[in-house]
């Protein structure tokens, strides 16, 4: 089993100043610990996560990344898109365009 007060003290007794002071901060709970940078994940992913059809998502031209050759989003991106200005004039373009559509069709039958 392992001593991770033996671990942490033998830590101690090498770390710079600095790397102390922020150590002590976060065992006394006055600081927390760095966040973790938010991950990236895929359309279907996020889809489950929202809720929302990937087809839309795609549709509606939600912010993303290029990784590796593979489009990867952030959820906080994503969100913050879908309740922005920029998202309701897109839903109201595709809007009006499914419309227009919809009466061309009406009138070729």
């Amino acid at each position: 089993m392992r001593d991770i007060t033996s671990e942490v003290l033998a830590a101690l007794l090498t770390a710079p100043h600095e790397a102390k002071e922020a150590a002590l901060a976060v065992l006394q709970q006055k600081e927390t610990a760095p966040p973790r940078p938010e991950p990236y994940i895929t359309l279907a992913e996020l889809g489950r996560q929202l809720n929302i059809s990937t087809c839309s998502l795609w549709r509606w031209r939600i912010p993303g990344h290029e990784l590796g050759g593979h489009r990867r989003y952030r959820f906080s991106e994503v969100d913050a898109y879908l309740n922005s200005d920029q998202q309701a004039r897109r839903a109201k373009q595709l809007t009006l365009e499914r419309s227009a559509k919809r009466k061309q069709q009406q009138k070729g039958q």
